[in-house]
C-alpha cells in the first residue's frame, strides 16, 4: 500500500514507522515542517520518496492509497479536512479533535474514505484474544470488570481534561471496545500538587458494572495498566498487556483432586523478535495490518472517526459528571 506521512515526530519515529515497515508499506512520501526531517525521516525508513514542507503540495502532487498523520493534537484537524478532501483514506493519532463537536464535525466529513484513530490497544494481542471471549460469548454474560491505569503524564497533561484526552483515553476507549456503551457513570477525584486521583463507577448498557481507577502521578515512573472481567463463569485478567490469565468456573470437587483449570497465555521469550515484540504486544504492527486490510476492502475499520465521537463523548461525560 502507497502511503504518505504528515509528521515525523518521535511518536511517530519510535512506533509508526516501524510498525508501517513491518506492515510493509510503501512510503512514497513525508511531509514536516523542516525539510531536513521529513529527508531524515525518508533515510530511516528506507525510503526513495519525496520531502515536503507543505503538506497540501503532497497531497496534490503524490498518488498514495493512504495518508498517516501524526501531529500535535490542535494541529491534526485542520490537516484532516484537507486530507479527507482530497480523497484519502486517513490514520490519524489519537485523539482526534479536541471536543466532541469538533470529533463530531471531521466524521461528517467523511463520504467513502477509509478512516482510522489511532487506538492501538483495540489491536493488541491480549486485548484481541479477550475480545474474542466477548464475541464467541465463550463464559457467558460479562458481569463486572475493573480497570486500573496509573502513569506519570504530568509533562504534557496540566488538568483533568488533558489526562483524559491524550492519556487515559486509551483506557476509556478499550472500556467501550471490550465491555459496551456506558449507560450511566458516577465517580469522585482528588486533585493536589499537580496529580489526579480519579475513581469511576460505570453501568454498562448491557447491564454490567465496572470500577475504573485512573491516576496521574509521579510516584508511577512506569506505567500500570490492569484489567480484570468478571463472566458468568470464568474470571479473566489482564496483566501489563502480555498475560492473559483465565480461571474457568468448575463444578464443585474435592481438595484432594487435581481439578480446577488455569489457562495463561503469553508470548515466548525469543531472541529472534530483536526490537519488534514491544510494538507487536502494543498492538501497533496488528493496527497498522489492520488499516491496511481496511483500504485495500478486506475489513471493515473497527476504529473509524464516527466510533471515535463515541470515545470522546465517554470523555466529556466524566468531565461533566466528576468534579
Amino acid at each position: 500500500m502507497r502511503v504518505a506521512l504528515i509528521g515525523a515526530g518521535f511518536h511517530a519515529r519510535a512506533n509508526l514507522f516501524p510498525a508501517m515497515k513491518e506492515a510493509a508499506f510503501e512510503i512514497v512520501a513525508v511531509t514536516t515542517r523542516r525539510l531536513e526531517s521529513a529527508e531524515r525521516a525518508l533515510r530511516d525508513i528506507g525510503s526513495t520518496g519525496r520531502a515536503y514542507i507543505d503538506y497540501t503540495q503532497m497531497l496534490a502532487e503524490e498518488q498514495m492509497d493512504a495518508v498517516i498523520i501524526c501531529l500535535q493534537p490542535a494541529d491534526q484537524v485542520k490537516v484532516v479536512k484537507s486530507c479527507l478532501a482530497a480523497g484519502c483514506a486517513v490514520y490519524v493519532e489519537k485523539p482526534l479533535g479536541l471536543s466532541v463537536e469538533q470529533a463530531e464535525e471531521l466524521a461528517e466529513l467523511v463520504t467513502d474514505q477509509v478512516t482510522s484513530v489511532g487506538f492501538m490497544k483495540r489491536y493488541a494481542p491480549v486485548y484481541t484474544k479477550l475480545k474474542q471471549v466477548l464475541v464467541q460469548n465463550t463464559y457467558g454474560d460479562l458481569r463486572s470488570f475493573e480497570l486500573r491505569f496509573a502513569c506519570d503524564a504530568s509533562g504534557f497533561c496540566h488538568d483533568r481534561a488533558d489526562f483524559l484526552s491524550l492519556a487515559a483515553i486509551h483506557q476509556l476507549d478499550l472500556i467501550r471496545f471490550l465491555a459496551g456503551e456506558v449507560a450511566e457513570i458516577t465517580g469522585v477525584s482528588l486533585e493536589a500538587d499537580g496529580e489526579l486521583h480519579l475513581q469511576l463507577s460505570l453501568r454498562m448498557t448491557s447491564g454490567a458494572v465496572g470500577q475504573v481507577t485512573l491516576i496521574n502521578s509521579p510516584l508511577y515512573t512506569r506505567e500500570v495498566e490492569e484489567l480484570t472481567l468478571r463472566f458468568e463463569r470464568a474470571v479473566c485478567q489482564v496483566e501489563e498487556m502480555e498475560h492473559l490469565i483465565i480461571e474457568e468456573k468448575q463444578a464443585p470437587t474435592s481438595w484432594q483432586e487435581l481439578e480446577e483449570r488455569q489457562i495463561r497465555y503469553r508470548s515466548p521469550m525469543s531472541t529472534m523478535s530483536g526490537g519488534m515484540k514491544d510494538l507487536y504486544l502494543r498492538g501497533f504492527v496488528d493496527e497498522m495490518q489492520h488499516f491496511q486490510a481496511a483500504v485495500q476492502g478486506d475489513v471493515v475499520s473497527h476504529s473509524d472517526f464516527r466510533d471515535n465521537v463515541k470515545t470522546m463523548q465517554l470523555i466529556q461525560d466524566i468531565l461533566d459528571t466528576v468534579r
